[in-house]
């Protein structure tokens, strides 16, 4: 009998007998006689991968194949790794269906040996390039494999019909991979509004864990002025898990180009990429007025509004904070016929009322500020004998410390919200309440007075549509 199956007899013995039952009657007998052949045939088997390159942690498929110079019916491959570097996966090795077989792996330190023998139900034709098998592997490091046939005496092929001598098996090709390491990059999810508390947009990044690492951060450039937030510090989205990366600007500023990269803790840039680009060297880039610009696509009309009410007010703020009385004919705006629409009207109910006020305390004149956060500044002036070490300010249930700036002091309430511009805030004094003021009085204002500049007339207007968006976006988001 053929060679290759001496020292595997138990292992494929029922596999014979179903194939060649009649013959191993004869066999028990004498042997058949090889038969004579002007030439020894050639047997040649090789490996192909399936890709050039693979990564770890990642499969890689491999298929063998053989072809002879006459036609054949079984044979037995010997096919060795580098078992460093890959690692086969023993249930995912495939075998055509017309092909019964066996198979054994051995592992060495650095070389895995796959033992794969196979009888024919049908005869593999000569010269056909018959696949015999596909092989699955699990990378386990980087560098480059070959997947090689071995060519040894013991590997060799059975001729149909013929119980003799073995023919040897010449190894024609092997299969080489080049083995990466993973590619780990971040990647840019999205970008929201934040109209909450100050004027933001949070930039959601989808960070890997082998990323993660102690000490890893976000910088944020806003111009020359950067923020690094540690990713540790960063807030992640409960739903997809995302990193949210968040910066502020004021109104005057929507235009402000900012950048965001990220780094590991000592400074190694970490790819970022943006759809399927990496992102350039720079950064991502982005700012709020293009946010809006986006959001003015989206089929939330909400959302849409709020976009171009922002647009509105930022570009307001910053014709109107450089020189209040400034032409704004020229400005563009998003809204201009709801801008136009707006009057005193709307706005006549914002007004601020002193309430109980201590007797060594004359409050003076209140200011919206719109050049930092937005914010009510409340003025106060003490009578002579008067401490202000004896008061206490409260608001919102807030403490207020209050700030002296000469003879008066100045008690401010900060970060006020889009959808909060038109809420009463109530400043207490010891307890009592002193004033109630919401930030809309200042549209108020400036609408009632007929000697108003066009500028901050468009600033007034500009504000309490900001707030009605506001307040109809976050109502139902």
């Amino acid at each position: 009998m053929c060679s290759i199956f001496a020292s595997q007899k138990t292992r494929i013995a029922k596999l014979l007998a179903v194939l060649f039952s009649a013959m191993l009657v004869a066999v028990m007998g004498s042997a058949f006689a090889s038969k004579a052949y002007a030439e020894t045939p050639v047997f040649t088997d090789w490996a192909v991968a399936q890709s050039d390159t693979a990564t770890v942690g990642d499969t890689l498929t491999v298929d063998v194949y053989i072809s002879a110079s006459t036609n054949f019916n079984a044979a037995e491959i010997g096919i060795a790794f580098p078992a460093d570097k890959l690692s086969i996966v023993a249930s995912d090795v495939k075998f055509p269906p017309d092909l019964n077989y066996i198979n054994q792996t051995e592992t060495s330190v650095d070389v895995g040996l796959v033992n794969i023998g196979f009888v024919s139900e049908s005869v593999i034709p000569a010269s056909e390039q018959t696949k015999i098998a596909t092989l699955t592997f699990t990378v386990i490091a980087a560098g480059s494999a070959n997947i090689s046939m071995i060519e040894d005496p013991k590997y060799s092929a059975c001729i149909s019909g013929e119980f003799g001598e073995g023919y040897p098996i010449t190894a024609k090709s092997s299969a080489s991979v080049t083995l990466k390491e993973p590619e780990y990059f971040a990647q840019a999810r999205a970008l929201s509004l934040n109209a909450t508390g100050k004027i933001g947009v949070r930039a959601k990044i989808d960070i890997p864990e082998a990323l993660r690492t102690e000490g890893a951060y976000a910088r944020i450039y806003d111009g020359d002025v950067y923020e690094d937030i540690p990713f540790a510090d960063a807030e992640i989205e409960a739903r997809t898990g995302y990193y949210v990366f968040e910066h502020f600007v004021v109104a005057r500023d929507i235009e402000n180009t900012i950048l965001l990269k990220l780094f590991a803790a000592d400074g190694t840039p970490i790819t970022l990429k943006a759809g399927s680009s990496d992102v350039p060297e720079s950064g991502l880039s982005y700012s709020i007025s293009m946010y809006c610009r986006s959001a003015l696509t989206s089929s939330d009309e909400e959302l849409v509004l709020l976009a171009k009410a922002l647009l509105d007010y930022g570009h307001t703020a910053d014709v109107y904070l450089t020189d209040n009385n400034a032409d704004v004919s020229g400005i563009t705006l998003e809204q201009a016929d709801r801008l136009d629409a707006v009057s005193v009207d709307n706005v006549s109910s914002f007004k601020a009322s002193p309430l109980t006020v201590p007797s060594a305390i004359t409050l003076g004149k209140v200011a919206l500020e719109l050049n930092t956060d937005t914010a009510i500044n409340v003025y106060i002036t003490l009578a002579a004998d008067a401490n202000i070490a004896d008061y206490s300010f409260m608001c919102n249930g807030v403490a207020i410390e209050p700030l002296q700036t000469g003879a008066t002091y100045r008690i401010a309430i900060p970060n006020i919200a889009a959808q909060s511009l038109d809420d009463f805030n109530v400043i207490t004094c010891n307890g009592e309440d002193m004033v109630s003021i919401p930030a809309l009085f200042w549209s108020r204002a400036i609408l009632k007075n007929t000697a108003s500049s066009d500028a901050s007339v468009l600033m007034a207007k500009t504000l309490y549509l900001y707030n009605q968006a506001a307040n109809a976006y976050f109502a139902n988001n």
